[in-house]
């Protein structure tokens, strides 16, 4: 059960048919799996993850983004959970507007391609130089880095983010002073998370380029000769 809105709570029971009763949406799937069911304080509920492909059945693209991403932040869903439920629950009604809003469980996912490949095929499409893979680069402090991928000739690094929202933010401040120690030095770099890498693709790689070529890295552009 989850409040999608003050005045709307969405409930989710096993049957073929429920009372309606006002300020209630309620589910009722002929048949609920084990694994879609917990326990908070003794009642049985349904997992964050079975709760937004419920909400996702009558709710709106931008109520189903939200809740997703409040759950990834607050450490509800982990990653890949979306991602397995609408597998698990294919002709769920709500599973096609999962799939819309968030990148996670698109057709593109389902290979489950590491991240960091994610980002070396997109680099790859982009008119740069050959990147170097999991280049160590030292700090201001002297601490030593490891970069995904980098261009050392003119300081650049692009590293994919796997983590959770949630993991991300526990670990906001060891981030930014890894970020900072390597501007010390002359480095940028960029990260990349999966809903940018398949969701965003294109600004992804726009980003990476326009970034390259504003520090000292310009494309050859293929010469004419002028008309007489």
């Amino acid at each position: 059960m989850t409040t999608v809105r003050r005045s709307e709570v969405h409930v989710t029971v096993p049957g073929s048919g429920g009372r309606a009763a006002s300020g209630l949406v309620i589910h009722t799937p002929r048949h609920l799996p084990p694994d879609d069911v917990g326990l908070i304080d003794g009642l049985r509920a349904t997992t964050p993850a079975r709760t937004v492909l419920d909400v996702a059945t009558d709710a709106g693209d931008r109520v189903v983004e939200r809740l997703i991403r409040e759950g990834e932040f607050l450490g509800l869903l982990r990653e890949g959970a979306m991602l397995r439920a609408v597998t698990a629950h294919p002709r769920h009604p709500g599973a096609a507007r999962v799939r819309r809003v968030d990148p996670g469980t698109v057709e593109a996912a389902l290979r489950q391609t590491p991240l960091e490949d994610e980002l070396d095929a997109l680099v790859r499409t982009l008119p740069l130089p050959p990147a170097e893979r999991q280049l160590e680069v030292r700090g201001l402090s002297g601490t030593l880095y490891r970069l995904d991928l980098g261009w050392s000739g003119f300081g650049l690094g692009a590293e994919a983010d796997g983590r959770s929202a949630h993991e991300r933010a526990s670990s906001l401040e060891s981030d930014r002073f890894r970020d900072n120690d390597l501007a010390g030095v002359g480095w940028a770099v960029l990260r990349f998370t999966r809903r940018q890498l398949i969701g965003r693709r294109t600004d992804s790689g726009r980003q990476l380029l326009a970034t390259a070529v504003a520090r000292g890295w310009l494309a050859k552009q293929p010469t004419t000769p002028r008309q007489r």
